[in-house]
């Protein structure tokens, strides 16, 4: 402010020595502005004017000004005939307010608007019969003109279980043993039961094999053994992913190429009851007596749980085993292991003639045995493989009575 002030000073000082020495220089050409017709007239002199003031350097630091430190009244005042710039807003410049809710009008929250996939594209119509025809592929949805989609909208890939065992079916109940002889293969692998429920099938990628396993039960039994256990395993080559090839593979199969196994049985820890299904000579339940079988089948082993026991109708044997006349009770333990499925084949032997008899024979084993008697010969009789666990599909309502059908557990009797 200073400067400014010795600035607008200078200004003012050098305007009026200006305006003093124009009149100056005026006043005297008046004066001696001589007459030619009067050459004596006497003329006033002029008087010299003032001295000048002193010209006064507005940048020179060593004159102070005078309303240095004074406040200028005109200060913080508008100019109203040059009112201020106003200079636009700096977009970027930060609102101090800015993330601050005003309580007297909090912001309104709008509802999010759902956010919906894409729609997927249409599969072409080659596609969806490339789609109907593969056994490992998209399935087609039930209108037939799109695939079954996940959530994302994405087709889901699968193993068409359902369709392959249809296709079996229809293979079965359609190919002739013969040229010649006209019966079914279904007609002569299951027209003998008048009930067949299949447990489960399963397709093995390692063994290139269809596998069914049935509970049937004879129409007109030939033995006491009125049941039966059958396996059913086609050799069956997936690699070409079409079910069109594989019902040409189908039916190039022969009878003989097929392999069938049967288990017959009297009863299964799945209808256990009240009635009686043996003959036993004492009074003795069926239940408790057909688990102690299986406690003894399984001495010194741990005793599958879960596991589907078939047994046979007890026969009676003539001799041998050191024991002489003894009865035989045959089973079959059926076990669903997390990689395979595999068939048990137990006997137990309990004499007829030795001890109290076979019945009580069995039912007192570990006594017995700690007496130095053995009136009771455990026989394994090997094991078998029934298929390779890849791709199966169990019977839900038989695997849950499997389930529940849980034997009596008793701790084994350690031989030493």
């Amino acid at each position: 402010m200073k400067k400014g002030f010795l600035k607008k000073l200078g200004t003012i000082v050098l305007g009026a020595f200006m305006a003093v020495s124009t009149i100056g220089f005026t006043v005297g050409l008046t004066a001696c502005n001589f007459d030619d017709d009067n050459d004596h007239e006497i003329v006033t002199p002029v008087p010299d004017p003032e001295p000048d003031d002193p010209i006064i350097d507005p940048d020179d630091p060593s004159i102070e000004d005078p309303d240095d430190g004074k406040q200028d009244p005109d200060d913080g005042k508008e100019d109203p005939e040059n009112p201020p710039i106003e200079e636009p807003e700096d977009p970027d410049k930060e609102d101090p307010d800015d993330g601050k809710e005003d309580p007297d009008n909090p912001p309104i929250e709008e509802p999010e608007e759902p956010v919906n996939p894409p729609e997927p594209d249409k599969p072409s119509r080659e596609e969806l019969i490339e789609a109907f025809d593969s056994i490992y592929g998209y399935t087609v949805s039930a209108s037939g003109d799109d695939f079954i989609r996940d959530e994302n909208g994405n087709p889901i890939k699968t193993f068409k279980s359902d369709e392959l065992y249809e296709t079996v079916e229809t293979f079965l109940k359609t190919k002739t043993m013969t040229a010649t002889n006209l019966t079914t293969l279904y007609e002569n692998y299951y027209g003998k039961f008048s009930t067949v429920e299949h447990l489960f099938t399963n397709y093995s990628d390692q063994d290139n094999e269809y596998t069914i396993a049935s509970l049937c039960e004879y129409e007109e039994p030939e033995t006491e053994n009125d049941k039966c256990f059958k396996i059913v395993q086609i050799p069956m080559d997936l690699n070409s992913n079409s079910f069109e090839i594989l019902e040409q593979n189908l039916n190039a199969l022969r009878p003989l190429d097929i392999t069938r196994t049967e288990y017959d049985y009297k009863v299964s820890n799945l209808d256990y009851a009240t009635e009686d299904y043996f003959t036993i000579d004492v009074d003795q339940n069926d239940k408790e007596f057909l688990d102690k079988c299986v406690d003894l089948a399984y001495l010194n082993e741990q005793k599958p749980q879960n596991s589907l026991i078939l047994f046979q109708n007890g026969t009676s044997e003539p001799a041998g085993y050191d024991i002489g006349n003894h009865y035989k009770i045959d089973m079959k333990v059926i076990t669903f292991g997390d990689s395979e499925i595999s068939i048990d084949n137990r006997e137990v032997r309990s004499s007829g003639v030795l001890g109290a008899g076979w019945v009580n024979n069995i039912m007192n084993y570990e006594k017995d045995i700690q007496d130095g008697h053995t009136y009771v010969v455990i026989q394994e009789n090997g094991s078998k493989l029934i298929t390779n666990v890849d791709k199966i599909d169990y019977n839900e309502d038989i695997s849950k009575s499997i389930q529940n059908a849980k034997q009596k557990s008793k701790e084994p009797t350690i031989i030493l």
